[in-house]
């Protein structure tokens, strides 16, 4: 019917961008600094949950800016999910004898690779992470990791895998 029922956004193992980049977003924002960008992204976050958020603002208005020029019979932009690999704070994440949060956690890196703050991702209407392999919502429940289907590895051996299943109905409603 050429309706677009929704929109769904990859976001890769993600880094700290480079200045160019960033300078790039903020002025395709019309934001015209970073110290700007402090007043709509929180300053407690980390450079990498920083540019998180300010790909992710980019995205959004870039998402709805497409679906007022399409053929769209609705004004209201259809829900976006997100699809990102990547560590979140305040993950759970099983470190061989006890689930507990992991000192790693707290430090702001999970397993090595640097971890983002969850608002970062809030804009969204479902995001869907990896990276972890123990379901679990981060921060909301619309914000999840989904775990593994299968078990990667001897410390897994007890654990019982699952699979998410996720109904949108409209924006906004899981």
């Amino acid at each position: 019917q050429n309706e677009i029922v929704s929109y769904v956004v990859l976001i890769p193992y993600f880094q700290s961008l480079d200045s160019l980049i960033v300078k790039f977003l903020l002025n395709q924002l019309g934001i015209s600094s970073e110290e700007e960008l402090d007043g709509t992204v929180d300053l407690g976050q980390n450079d990498l949950s920083k540019h998180m958020k300010l790909l992710n603002l980019y995205i959004v208005k870039s998402i709805n800016e497409n679906h007022k020029q399409s053929n769209s019979n609705t004004n209201q932009c259809p829900p976006i999910i997100a699809l990102a690999h990547c560590s979140a704070h305040g993950t759970k994440v099983y470190d061989g004898t006890v689930e507990s949060m992991s000192l790693a956690c707290a430090l702001n890196d999970i397993g090595g690779v640097e971890s983002i703050n969850s608002n970062s991702l809030a804009m969204y209407d479902y995001v869907a992470l990896g990276h972890i392999h123990g379901p679990q919502n981060c921060g909301s429940e619309k914000i999840r990791y989904c775990g593994t289907p299968l078990k990667y590895s001897f410390s897994e051996a007890k654990d019982e895998k699952s699979v998410t299943v996720v109904e949108l109905n409209e924006k906004n409603s899981l």
